[in-house]
């Protein structure tokens, strides 16, 4: 099963009942707006002020959504940080932590940075791990 997909925003009623903490920084707005143990709705998706972009975490389901805009179009994707860890042994996990620079009460990002093994198009014998992405997985205070 593959960890993430690719969401909509008239989609995120799917998630009605997960509870996020994380933010969404909207186009009219100096700093984010946080979200600790709240829902996720379509409302948040208006066409102006229109959300940046967002990092948002269910730890009690695993569940990560990144949000971003370009071009006047949402684009959403939703990992199963669950699905990921359990059982996978062509990926390496590892958590790291960046600054907070202007999520206020925070004082860093948790994420989980992901490795997928590779073999070399020159020697078929050697592999490599080659970062992927970076999934965020809540706060820390």
């Amino acid at each position: 099963m593959e960890f993430f997909e690719k969401i909509e925003p008239s989609g995120i009623s799917s998630l009605a009942e997960n509870t996020f903490q994380g933010y969404i920084w909207y186009s009219d707005k100096e700093f984010p707006k946080i979200l600790v143990n709240e829902a996720i709705t379509e409302a948040h998706f208006t066409d102006l002020p229109f959300i940046i972009e967002g990092f948002l975490y269910d730890e009690k389901k695993k569940i990560s959504l990144h949000i971003k805009n370009f071009d006047a179009l949402y684009h959403i994707v939703k990992f199963d940080v669950g699905e990921l860890t359990e059982n996978n042994k062509h990926l390496k996990i590892e958590d790291f932590t960046v600054p907070s620079h202007r999520i206020a009460g925070y004082k860093k990002l948790k994420f989980k940075k992901v490795y997928t093994l590779k073999e070399d198009t020159i020697n078929p014998d050697f592999h490599f791990w080659e970062e992927e992405l970076n999934i965020f997985t809540g706060f820390k205070k």
